[in-house]
């Protein structure tokens, strides 16, 4: 029986997950391919973290956001005592 992509994946992860590949070992070249992976998807999840926190604090120095021309142009063209 060949071992592919099915239900039980690579069967790999043995020497750099030992416990959550519960004692599967695959070729050395499948092994390296789920280190790239997992270091691939570490660097992604660090960046995106960094990002939202980054823009959190951007929006924090910056203040509430300026009012839009429609709040701007009803503030400043309406008087009480103003005829149309």
């Amino acid at each position: 029986m060949t071992r592919g992509f099915g239900c039980r994946g690579l069967g790999a992860g043995g020497t750099t997950m030992p416990l959550a590949a519960s004692g599967h070992e695959s070729t050395p070249d499948q092994e390296l391919t789920l280190l790239v992976g997992l270091r691939a998807l570490n660097v992604a999840m660090f960046a995106s973290c960094f990002l939202v926190l980054w823009a959190c604090a951007a929006k924090a120095r910056l203040g509430p956001a300026p009012a839009r021309p429609a709040e701007i142009r009803g503030v400043l063209c309406t008087r009480p005592d103003s005829r149309h």
